[in-house]
């Protein structure tokens, strides 16, 4: 066949005319001794003149390109367009894996956003690799014909198109893609000489992966051309009461530690398969936060008081006291950010501002002056964190209450599980079928959607953002087996009596958390102004901006307070007008109905 001594992409220099058609013009090619077809579209474009074949020169050289081969014709398609005869790119061969290219956008998929490389080669860009950052709205960011800078992932021969990713991430990564040409290499070179060296602490070798999965097990990533690393759970820096769905969502970058390369079975052929053995603790001397003392002096539900050690990124390490005074250190534990509050708001805010809410060598104190201690209590002895515990109000409340309460308790130990019992837990992860919640001691058990609320959910309805993960829940036992707990979140099962029980702990929970809102508000610098405010007080809300949900404005400090910024950003519920006018420019009579440390504002109700 004549196509299979023609390659696409070669340039011919001296390409002369050989007879002219009405629909196109054939030149006769030197080097590969045929004719090539010259098309309108690929001489001139849009511009060609009337007759354009009548127009083109004899007995001249002309510099062309070959673009495609018409098997109909049995012949090489040619292009004299400057832009073609320039191109770097004409086909999939000419695109290597992790090449750095600007595309232009086509359209909008389900699945990505459709590009093109040179006008003819196709490519693909999911909706997680657009940007670093999850972007809501892709339409209104990139503009159809507008150009992307990209990195080539892979090459999916079978589509005929390009895998690739336009995170900053990624493109600017110091360490090797996972998968990349360089990356292989290098880690061969590592291999080689780490045995030959025979060193006690071999070479570390670090690359640059992307999130696709997680799980309980641990986290899988990828890189170029489809090659995937596992991370075990152990080698990840989450603690014992956080979740891989909560930590590594789907698409983010991360930077890590190659442990060794995994043996692939032949029997795969070409479906992916883990490759290497990954860790996200990328100095291995770092060490988890582990017990300094012996655990088995400190049993589940003690409670105590405890002194900061240090402040880390996933939590506090702490020194238990048996009293707020004492100087002798009963054993030493680790309490994670999760558990700080029974509000996730104020766990999230807490962990962003952990240097300025607490001190090392300071007694832990989650109050508004600072005076009054805060007792935790423990709720692991035997993780790889070591003692684990918790200040979350509720798992406090349950410790202190006799078995024989009403109210939920506090699992100490399995030979208490039992159908009709009923613990305060908290928020594990969700699957598709129910949520997982987790008790002291590592328990956990199922609770199936069905038992999630008294009412069928509607449809769609996100249980994740309703209740996070971390968030305090108490459940009841409605089966148990040998393979599995099921329990229950309806308030049918829960509560014997709603007035009695649960109106009295939603007040109490309300008023634990207006009291860690005073707490985190003083500890926070952008969040000192809210609290000079107190529920109730009155105060003039000046309106500067009005929507279709709410009235934002801003309000004065009290004349006793002293700070530089002398407005504090406000807002009122539409609900919460009632009926009162309020034109821009104007003041009104407002009296405060939360300070909000989420939002960063007060919100207030007018007055009439």
């Amino acid at each position: 066949m004549a196509y299979k001594h023609v390659k696409v992409g070669a340039l011919v220099e001296n390409a002369v005319l050989k007879r002219r058609e009405r629909n196109c013009v054939y030149l006769w090619l030197p080097s590969f001794k045929r004719c090539g077809v010259l098309l309108k579209a690929n001489a001139y474009g849009r511009d060609a003149p009337k007759k354009w074949a009548s127009h083109f020169p004899e007995n001249t050289a002309v510099k062309c390109r070959i673009i495609d081969f018409d098997l109909f014709l049995n012949a090489p398609m040619i292009s004299t367009r400057n832009s073609v005869l320039e191109s770097q790119f004409l086909t999939l061969e000419d695109v290597k894996v992790g090449a750095k290219i600007s595309v232009v956008v086509k359209k909008f998929l389900p699945r990505g956003v459709s590009v093109r490389l040179g006008g003819s080669i196709r490519g693909v860009i999911p909706y997680l690799h657009l940007s670093d950052v999850p972007i809501k709205n892709p339409q209104e960011r990139f503009k159809l014909k507008s150009k992307i800078h990209a990195m080539v992932l892979g090459i999916n021969h079978e589509k005929g198109e390009l895998q690739l990713s336009a995170k900053k991430s990624l493109m600017s990564s110091s360490f090797p893609i996972l998968g990349s040409a360089n990356m292989l290499q290098s880690w061969k070179e590592v291999e080689v000489k780490n045995k030959a060296s025979r060193q006690s602490t071999p070479e570390s070798f670090f690359v640059t992966a992307y999130v696709i999965q997680s799980g309980e097990k641990g986290v899988l990533v990828c890189g170029m051309n489809n090659v995937r690393g596992w991370i075990p759970r152990s080698q990840t820096v989450m603690d014992g009461m956080q979740t891989s769905e909560a930590v590594f969502t789907k698409g983010v970058t991360l930077q890590l530690r190659v442990l060794k390369r995994l043996q692939v079975s032949p029997q795969r052929g070409q479906k992916p398969s883990t490759q290497f053995l990954l860790s996200q603790i990328l100095d291995p001397g770092d060490a988890r936060p582990v017990s300094k003392l012996n655990t088995s002096a400190v049993e589940l539900g003690e409670l105590y008081f405890c002194r900061v050690g240090e402040v880390k990124v996933l939590g506090l390490q702490v020194n238990l006291l048996m009293t707020a005074e004492s100087k002798n250190v009963f054993a030493s534990a680790f309490l994670p950010y999760t558990h700080l509050s029974d509000s996730i708001s104020i766990v999230n805010l807490a962990r962003l501002s952990r240097d300025s809410c607490f001190r090392p060598n300071s007694i832990l104190s989650l109050t508004e002056d600072g005076n009054t201690p805060t007792r935790v209590v423990v709720i692991n002895t035997s993780g790889k964190e070591g003692i684990v515990v918790s200040a979350k109000p509720a798992l406090l409340e349950a410790a202190q209450t006799s078995d024989d309460s009403a109210r939920a308790g506090f699992l100490r130990k399995a030979e208490q599980l039992q159908v009709g019992t009923q613990w305060v837990g908290w928020v594990a992860h969700y699957m598709d079928y129910g949520m997982f919640v987790e008790f002291p001691g590592g328990f956990r058990g199922l609770v199936p959607t069905r038992y999630l609320c008294d009412r069928r959910a509607p449809e769609g309805t996100d249980w994740s953002s309703l209740l996070p993960p971390g968030t305090s829940v108490e459940a009841k036992m409605v089966e148990m087996n040998d393979s599995r707990l099921l329990l229950s979140l309806r308030m049918a099962d829960t509560f014997s009596s709603a007035e009695e029980q649960y109106v009295r702990c939603a007040v109490a929970r309300v008023e634990q958390y207006l009291k860690e809102c005073r707490w985190i508000c003083k500890h926070v610098k952008h969040l000192n102004n809210l609290s000079h405010f107190t529920i109730g007080q009155l105060v003039k809300f000046h309106v500067d901006g009005l929507t279709e949900e709410v009235v934002t404005g801003w309000v004065a400090l009290p004349p006793s307070a002293k700070s530089e910024a002398q407005r504090v950003p406000a807002a009122a519920l539409l609900l919460n007008t009632d009926g009162v006018e309020c034109p821009l420019g104007s003041i009104r009579e407002a009296v405060v109905t939360l300070p909000n440390p989420d939002a960063g504002k007060l919100e207030v109700a007018l007055l009439p």
